[in-house]
């Protein structure tokens, strides 16, 4: 192995290792657009509308709200307009101009007439910042991964919807009990049978007044005491489960 397969290697090992870097700082990019909208919701939905600090053991963030209602981006319907639509709108003094270097104009004029102009000062050749242009196509297997890797963040981290999801669980979880109610009671025709139900749908529903665990000798002499069953010519015993009541009585008799 010669010295230009080394440095070809050296190469290949870097580009591996910003390929990966690289399907990481996507991950992490979705990962920070994600959370940073379960911060967006959670404020607006629990905390203050207004500028807060947070400040972490980690470092300070600041939530400031903008003094302005509308951002300077402009929506994707813009680019559609035609250039003619663009001068107009521009005239109206609505709209500002990012300045870029017109690089093939420029390039043009500096390679065939070598001709000086107003912007040398300004201009910057690519061999200062960037002399490559970088495209970095991913394969199929790595591409699906992104997009499942994306999927997943959104159900399983989407705080939003998850606390969505589990109100429509809830309100349809009430919808459906309801419904079975309803159609239990709403379901018959005879009066009687329907008066039927609605005694049986109230019975079912737990009532703490009707949860009676009182011992039968508290509660001799009240209505309840015969309601439930007890009679006067029977002795209340401390332990009934160990005694034997009708032989008791049929000895008495005897």
């Amino acid at each position: 192995m010669n010295e230009k397969d080394d440095d070809k290697n050296l190469i290949l090992q870097e580009i591996k290792y910003f390929i990966e870097k690289k399907i990481e700082a996507r991950k992490i990019t979705k990962q920070l657009i994600q959370i940073k909208k379960n911060i967006i919701y959670l404020k607006q939905k629990y905390g203050k509308d207004e500028s807060e600090e947070f400040n972490l053991a980690k470092g300070k963030l600041f939530l400031k709200k903008y003094q302005t209602r509308f951002s300077s981006k402009l929506k994707k319907e813009f680019n559609k307009l035609t250039d003619e639509e663009k001068r107009k709108l521009y005239k109206s003094g609505l709209l500002i101009i990012y300045f870029r270097l017109n690089y093939r104009k420029y390039e043009k004029l500096k390679s065939d007439k070598k001709q000086k102009t107003a912007v040398d000062d300004y201009a910057i050749e690519r061999k200062q910042i960037q002399p490559y242009y970088w495209n970095l196509i991913l394969n199929s297997k790595i591409d699906n991964e992104l997009k499942e890797f994306e999927k997943n963040l959104q159900n399983n981290a989407d705080i939003e919807k998850s606390i969505r999801r589990d109100e429509e669980i809830e309100k349809f979880d009430k919808e459906q009990t309801q419904k079975e109610i309803d159609d239990v009671i709403y379901g018959v025709e005879d009066e009687e049978e329907e008066e039927f139900y609605r005694e049986m749908m109230d019975e079912i529903s737990p009532d703490p007044s009707y949860m009676i665990d009182d011992d039968p000798a508290d509660i001799q002499d009240s209505a309840e005491y015969q309601e439930r069953g007890y009679t006067e010519d029977r002795d209340i015993f401390e332990d009934e489960e160990n005694v034997d009541i009708d032989s008791k009585h049929s000895d008495e008799e005897k």
